[in-house]
């Protein structure tokens, strides 16, 4: 280990680093273990709170804007601080929802304007899906 720093986020510590193979330097960031956090979605499902999840859903979200992925990564660990506050092991996707949302408008305001029209956009194209299907099965008995 080259270096260690604090960061200003709760629990993470970054720590440079060197390859004793090819002397290649690298930065790690680590954060210390919390209680299980699980989100329960719309249709009552209990699924524990994944960040990997997170970051791959703000990566495409943001991948049209310009938007650094230091950034996305502080992002995630912002969100996930904000549910440890709120204390309960069990939490509502929606408010997930809304601090991601809250977030990403101090990022980039476009963001809160067309995320909630995409999503909206992939809920009626899922349920299109779904009744094409039906709509399969009773035409071909």
């Amino acid at each position: 280990m080259i270096e260690k720093r604090d960061t200003d986020k709760e629990s993470v510590v970054r720590r440079r680093r060197e390859c004793s193979i090819c002397s290649k330097r690298f930065t790690t960031y680590e954060r210390a273990e919390v209680l299980d956090l699980f989100i329960i979605k719309k249709d009552q499902r209990r699924e524990i709170f994944d960040r990997q999840k997170l970051r791959i859903s703000l990566t495409k979200a943001c991948e049209k804007r310009p938007i650094k992925h230091e950034k996305l990564e502080s992002l995630v660990s912002e969100v996930e601080q904000k549910l440890i506050r709120i204390r309960r092991t069990d939490i509502e996707s929606g408010i997930v929802g809304e601090i991601v949302m809250d977030l990403l408008k101090e990022i980039d305001e476009s963001l809160t304007f067309v995320l909630p029209l995409s999503i909206e956009i992939s809920k009626a194209l899922l349920i299109l899906r779904r009744n094409y299907k039906k709509f399969q099965r009773l035409s071909n008995p």
